[in-house]
């Protein structure tokens, strides 16, 4: 599957280079996901749980959180998840934090998720350690199981759906209203979030008419009064 970025349309047919409707360069949906940060993954990894199953989906806090980013359940079984989202082969060390974090949060299951794959070092731990391992070709099925991700800008068409599935938009929203000024930098600032997830709301903002194009380098013009 391949997406257009700038109009969110998504093709199916693999002889699609360019997107129909603007022409822009379109790219596959895992390209999409190497692009993210680390924070932006653990939360897209949220995202992918809730629409593959899963429930009693918790983030874990970002530091000192033991090896496990996110902790999830299905069938009644409790899986401690570790986030990866590297450029290289995960090696050991993923599979030894995976197990220990999941034994620290009385997990059935340890996983490590990763955009990328594990060397032969690492597969032979997680074996050993009955540690689950979803490298690239995992995640690859999980977001085909997908109709709408919210962080990957997919699929949302109804102002209220954002604001129920992502509350953050939310604030962001009111943020924008009474600032009358808007940019992706600003976002960041102001919500601790990173540069690429912030884009992605700036992206949302425009599309509900909230904001108003691009103009070079200066803040976005917020279309909606403050009252």
């Amino acid at each position: 599957m391949k997406k257009c970025e700038r109009c969110n349309i998504n093709y199916n047919q693999d002889d699609f280079n360019f997107c129909q409707k603007c022409g822009n360069k379109l790219i596959t949906i895992p390209e999409y996901i190497d692009n993210m940060s680390g924070l932006d993954f653990e939360e897209f990894t949220v995202n992918l749980l809730k629409n593959n199953g899963f429930t009693n989906i918790i983030k874990t806090k970002a530091s000192g959180d033991y090896g496990i980013d996110v902790i999830a359940s299905k069938d009644e079984i409790k899986y401690a998840i570790q986030c990866k989202n590297f450029s290289s082969h995960l090696g050991p060390k993923s599979i030894q934090e995976a197990y220990s974090g999941k034994n620290f949060y009385n997990c059935h299951i340890g996983v490590v998720l990763t955009n990328n794959y594990f060397s032969e070092n690492a597969k032979k731990l997680a074996k050993n350690n009955n540690i689950l391992l979803w490298d690239r070709d995992k995640l690859k099925e999980m977001v085909s199981n997908i109709n709408d991700i919210s962080h990957k800008k997919i699929g949302i068409s109804q102002f209220n759906e954002i604001k129920n599935i992502d509350l953050l938009f939310n604030d962001i929203l009111n943020f924008t209203i009474q600032n009358q000024k808007i940019s992706a930098s600003l976002i960041q600032r102001k919500f601790k979030i990173g540069y690429n997830r912030a884009t992605r709301y700036i992206d949302l903002l425009e599309h509900h008419n909230i904001i108003g194009s691009a103009n070079g380098s200066k803040p976005r013009e917020v279309l909606i009064e403050h009252k």
